[in-house]
């Protein structure tokens, strides 16, 4: 195990700091022969279901965030999971230019649901990226926000909680997997966004 300057021992090992995410998800794909990252978009770290295809008549499903927290939420693409995500730096958001280019590479005639977090960068970015995606490229997209966490939600009295302003948190797999297999199974965009939108309000984590 390596020291750092101050002879505190090293948590794990890195080789270079400045590609540690990019280190991160290749070595992710070496173990996940299923997965890839985004061909064609090398600026942008994005990881795709290696089976997906536009035209296959189902609406894709992505979320994202910032990296650090592996293997969430890398580790939730799949059949019946997540379509794609986009992966920002350690603890960041990541921009909406790299979200735009994940919805234009995965969005089909199905449309695209976007399941993202309620955490004040990543939602933004996100939103950014779905209004552009729809204004320049007429893409068919739905957006849910999850909104799980009990510790940052506000009081509104009668020790009743305001979900508004809560930060999504490990909540957000169950309704990953909910809003995948509801894509999975067929459903049109308007209906995986239904399901989807009941999941995100019944789940809390404390």
């Amino acid at each position: 195990m390596g020291q750092t300057a101050g002879s505190l021992p090293l948590k794990r090992f890195v080789n270079d700091p400045r590609e540690i995410v990019r280190d991160a998800l290749e070595g992710y794909l070496w173990t996940h022969p299923d997965v890839q990252l985004l061909e064609g978009y090398p600026e942008t770290k994005v990881l795709v279901q290696k089976s997906w295809r536009r035209r296959n008549g189902q609406v894709a499903v992505i979320s994202g965030g910032g990296s650090g927290h592996e293997p969430a939420d890398v580790g939730m693409i799949g059949e019946g999971l997540l379509t794609a995500v986009v992966c920002g730096e350690v603890f960041a958001a990541p921009s909406a230019y790299a979200v735009a280019q994940c919805l234009e590479a995965v969005t089909g005639p199905a449309g695209t649901l976007v399941v993202v977090r309620s955490n004040p960068g990543t939602r933004l970015n996100f939103l950014s990226a779905v209004k552009e995606a729809r204004s320049r490229l007429q893409l068919r997209i739905r957006v849910v926000c999850i909104a799980d966490d009990v510790a940052s939600s506000l009081k509104s009295g009668d020790h009743h909680r305001d979900f508004k302003q809560a930060r999504g948190i490990a909540g957000s797999l169950l309704v990953y997997k909910i809003a995948g297999a509801a894509a999975a199974a067929g459903l049109n965009l308007e209906q995986v966004y239904q399901e989807t939108v009941l999941a995100a309000a019944a789940v809390r984590t404390q």
